[in-house]
């Protein structure tokens, strides 16, 4: 299969996603639920993982090594993401004990 094969599978992928969230919303308001603050900005981290994972496939270990001058490289960002979660997620787990 080609890219140009492999471009319009994941086009119409996320079309049919999509298509399915703007029926669930429609689920949801005909049932009268709304949605929480909570639940809109889990929402939005979930977008925000989904397209930051998007970023990083498909590359090298060489990539995610370069930096520009002065700058951190990918893998050192996501080092950082990942070292600052575990401290919310132990803020969190705290707050709630």
């Amino acid at each position: 299969m080609g890219s140009a094969d492999a471009n319009s599978d994941y086009v119409l992928l996320m079309n049919h996603e999509v298509e399915h969230t703007v029926h669930e919303l429609k689920t949801l308001r005909a049932l009268d639920i709304v949605t929480t603050e909570a639940q809109l900005i889990m929402g939005r981290l979930q977008e925000a993982r989904g397209q930051l994972e998007g970023l990083l496939v498909g590359l090298s270990d060489e990539d995610l090594d370069k930096a520009p001058d002065g700058e951190w490289s990918m893998r050192q960002v996501q080092e950082h993401f990942m070292e600052t979660e575990g401290d919310y997620v132990n803020i969190i787990e705290q707050a709630l004990a």
